[in-house]
């Protein structure tokens, strides 16, 4: 598991370095832009299920005020070097909570595994867990990529990692009492 990750994070700043080297390579990449529609301010709007995402023409643009081709604003060899790092330090921090997230819950298992279930260590990693998935939520909830003539900008919420950080919430108070009872049944006996 630890290699997959690591092999992940190669490959994420080999193809990091390799755009910063090598951006002519990038002309034909272009980021799909379907189903816009014009908004307040210039900007164009997709709304999805659960996001919002504006694409804006910037204010000096050439293309300012005129119908535009995507593949004129957005593509990978006219992105910012700073949106660059801001997408790169971003994905790679999801993959290092996903990483720690893994982590604690197969350290959860492995305790239920040896039929340790209520240790106090169970609460705590369930507690990490759960703060671990807060902050991937609070990771993914904004993108910017800023390009030469335009940006894109998303506010996305994804329920998900707060379900599963509530779920873990739960199960660390439920593990918790469980040790609580477990501590007052051997001074019982």
């Amino acid at each position: 598991m630890k290699g997959l990750y690591v092999l992940s994070l190669i490959i994420v700043t080999f193809f990091f370095v390799h755009v910063q080297v090598r951006l002519d390579s990038y002309k034909d990449f272009q980021f799909d832009i379907l189903g816009i529609k014009q908004a307040e301010g210039g900007q164009l709007k997709i709304s999805t299920a659960g996001n919002s995402t504006f694409y804006s023409v910037d204010k000096y643009s050439k293309f300012k005020g005129k119908i535009f081709n995507d593949e004129d604003v957005f593509t990978l060899d006219k992105i910012k070097v700073s949106s660059l790092y801001f997408l790169y330090f971003r994905t790679i921090a999801i993959l290092i909570l996903v990483f720690l997230c893994f982590k604690r819950f197969q350290n959860v298992i492995e305790s239920l595994k040896s039929i340790e279930s209520f240790k106090k260590s169970n609460v705590l990693y369930l507690k990490r867990l759960a703060f671990y998935l807060f902050l991937i939520f609070i990771v993914n909830l904004y993108v910017y990529i800023g390009f030469e003539e335009g940006s894109l900008t998303s506010i996305s919420i994804s329920v998900t990692p707060l379900l599963l950080a509530l779920l873990s919430i739960i199960l660390a108070e439920v593990f918790k009492e469980g040790n609580q009872l477990m501590e007052e049944n051997k001074l019982t006996v």
